[in-house]
């Protein structure tokens, strides 16, 4: 997990969830450069360790990670009543994964 600063509890926090180390760093960077709070995780096991729910933000989530896919986790998200807004990101082009994200 990168935890790039020590954050106020109340802000609306950006969550990251990709098995990329670089992107994982470059999206911190980008969101850090405007001053939007953003934490990473290197995939769902680690997120679902250190993810609270009850904080406001959106999670940023690779669809194609090992053990479980982003898709995975988005369904295993809904099924904690988690309402965060949720992106996927990719680097993969597959209609039919976009199809089903939706």
């Amino acid at each position: 997990m990168i935890h790039p600063m020590e954050l106020p509890n109340a802000s609306p926090l950006i969550t990251i969830v990709d098995d990329e180390d670089i992107v994982r760093k470059s999206l911190i960077d980008l969101f850090g450069s405007f001053d939007m709070p953003a934490v990473a995780f290197d995939g769902p096991a680690d997120f679902l360790a250190g993810f609270d729910p009850g904080r406001p933000g959106c999670i940023l989530l690779d669809i194609n990670m090992p053990d479980f896919n982003g898709l995975e986790l988005q369904k295993r998200l809904s099924a904690m009543g988690c309402s965060h807004p949720v992106v996927f990101i990719t680097g993969f082009e597959d209609v039919r994964i976009s199809v089903d994200a939706m």
